[in-house]
């Protein structure tokens, strides 16, 4: 066989991963975006009414950080295995969490280049904020009601 067939049979059959397996990685991916999505939150929060240009490089560059480590594990997870851990886990995190993190960078970079040129935001890029914060609230809804059972899930697969 050649050796990219069969890596990419390996890629799409998990070539000896067992499912148990699958599920525990996933388990532990999602608590470590779920863990970042809570420093991030806690980490801006103090700043939610400040405006982007009076709020300290180092506090900015930290929020980043989180928001990079978030984006990676939403690219990351296997949403399948989530799915499988509780239902609609992976579906929904990819549907709201994920398209969230890009949305909100998506953002930043434009406000960071617009704030470099000197010129005001674009609306597009105040849309695509409005837009992830909606995605966000989104997923806090849906897991608030859900977060003893997602844990128990979760929990049974460490």
């Amino acid at each position: 066989m050649r050796p990219v067939l069969a890596v990419l049979i390996c890629a799409t059959l998990g070539c000896g991963v067992s499912e148990v397996d699958r599920q525990k990685k996933a388990a532990h991916q999602v608590d470590k975006i779920l863990t970042a999505r809570q420093q991030r939150n806690e980490t801006s929060a103090r700043w939610a009414s400040t405006g982007p240009r009076k709020i300290p490089q180092d506090v900015l560059r930290q929020v980043k950080g989180f928001d990079e480590e978030i984006l990676l594990g939403t690219q990351q997870v296997d949403t399948k295995a989530l799915n499988q851990i509780y239902p609609e886990l992976g579906s929904t995190l990819e549907r709201t969490l994920h398209r969230s993190i890009v949305l909100h960078m998506e953002a930043q970079l434009e406000y960071m280049d617009s704030s470099k040129k000197g010129s005001s935001y674009s609306p597009d890029s105040d849309r695509k904020e409005a837009e992830a914060n909606a995605l966000d609230q989104e997923w806090d809804a849906w897991f608030r009601g859900r977060t003893h059972e997602v844990a128990e899930a979760l929990r049974s697969k460490w």
